[in-house]
């Protein structure tokens, strides 16, 4: 929990403004973000420590947001008549 708190503190500014310049809505940013770190969490055993940390969480959190613009496009797709 402590390690999570550090990770979070050090990079939550910088994955914040990664979010904000995909999603562009900063209320949704807010809400995806906590998504990233969940994730981070669960995905942690595919960090490699060769390289740094922030990089890996940086593409995760670019991964997340490509994803989600995918399966909104996809929602919004299939709502027109």
């Amino acid at each position: 929990e402590q390690a999570f708190e550090a990770i979070y503190y050090d990079t939550r500014y910088v994955v914040y403004s990664m979010i904000t310049s995909i999603i562009k809505d900063r209320f949704l940013a807010e809400d995806i973000m906590q998504e990233v770190y969940m994730r981070m969490v669960e995905k942690i055993n595919y960090y490699n420590p060769k390289y740094k940390f922030i990089n890996w969480l940086l593409t995760l959190t670019k991964n997340y947001c490509i994803d989600y613009l995918k399966r909104k496009k996809e929602v919004l797709l299939e709502s027109e008549p």
